[in-house]
């Protein structure tokens, strides 16, 4: 079986948001898990401060913990990640929505993150049938 962790950004104000799955196979979920605090405790040391979770906002961004470093500390800090996940074979999908698409996620599943249940796949569809049909009426 496979799990699929999901997280969005640009959920405020802007008109775009950004979703990317992490797909793992459920047999490695708990060694992914220890070696994933491994790699925040490798990061943690790059950049001299403790972090838990990862934040792109902070980090392109120049904001606290990652303000001192420069351009090739932040090349290494991101090729660490990236090298992270090529290791494990996990795979990826990522997707970019308007908030008009998102705001159609909601409604179907009634909660606020855009994590997509298998179960309700057929709800999925179906929603996003009656958007499409909304957006050719609208002439969008």
């Amino acid at each position: 079986m496979k799990i699929c962790y999901c997280d969005e950004s640009g959920t405020g104000n802007e008109p775009i948001a950004v979703t990317v799955g992490v797909v793992v196979d459920s047999q490695r979920m708990r060694v992914s898990k220890e070696d994933w605090k491994e790699l925040l405790a490798q990061l943690s040391n790059m950049i001299g401060s403790k972090i838990d979770e990862l934040h792109t906002r902070d980090f392109y961004s120049g904001n606290s913990p990652f303000r001192n470093l420069n351009g090739s500390q932040r090349s290494d800090y991101i090729s660490a990640i990236f090298k992270w996940f090529v290791d494990r074979k996990h795979h990826f999908f990522t997707q970019r929505s308007t908030k008009l698409f998102l705001e159609s996620l909601r409604a179907v599943y009634r909660f606020r993150d855009a994590t997509l249940i298998a179960e309700k796949r057929d709800d999925l569809g179906n929603a996003l049938q009656n958007l499409y049909r909304e957006r050719e009426r609208a002439g969008v």
